[in-house]
Formats: structure tokens, C-alpha cells, sequence
């Protein structure tokens, strides 16, 4: 977990490292953008997922996503890179 705050103090520059957090929103857009092949060969999948709450993060997997528009979701996001790891989605089973 890495994130930098930057904090003034008397003309001294603190960063506080915080550069992950989870967040939830639900989903308003998403686009597909360019794939691309790994080191190890492997299909990357590239798309930018729009939330709600104003968040535009990149998100990289080797498979489709399955997420829709309208869906809520939450996710861990690392504003440093504008990357997204998205959690999967829970359904009650009772």
C-alpha cells in the first residue's frame, strides 16, 4: 500500500505514503482500449472503467470483463498509476 500526501509544515515537505485504497462506486461506463502481450505471452486487456463517484481508473486482465454498466462494485485503487484491481462481485446465496 503506497500513497504519497504531501503535507507542509513550517516549510518542511511531509509525505505520507498511502497510494491504495478501496473505494466502492457503481459503474456508469466502460471501454475497451488496446490489448497487449505480456512478458510471458500472455492476452493483457486493457479498459478504462468510469464510476460514479468520478474515479477513471485503468483496469489490466487476461480475461473479458464481466462487470456491466449500472453494476456496483468495489475495488482497490493505486491513484499513483490510475490502476484498478476490481473485487468480485458477491451474490447472496441464503
Amino acid at each position: 500500500m503506497k500513497l504519497e500526501k504531501k503535507f507542509k509544515f513550517n516549510n518542511i515537505i511531509i509525505i505520507n505514503n498511502i497510494s491504495k485504497m478501496e473505494y466502492t462506486s457503481t459503474i456508469k461506463s466502460i471501454f475497451k482500449k488496446e490489448s497487449f502481450n505480456t512478458k510471458d505471452g500472455a492476452l493483457m486487456n486493457k479498459y478504462v472503467v468510469q464510476f460514479a463517484n468520478g474515479h477513471n481508473p485503468n483496469v489490466y486482465t487476461t480475461k473479458e470483463l464481466t462487470y456491466n454498466v449500472g453494476d456496483e462494485v468495489t475495488y482497490n485503487l493505486d491513484q499513483a498509476k490510475n490502476k484498478a484491481k476490481l473485487m468480485p462481485i458477491r451474490t447472496n446465496t441464503y
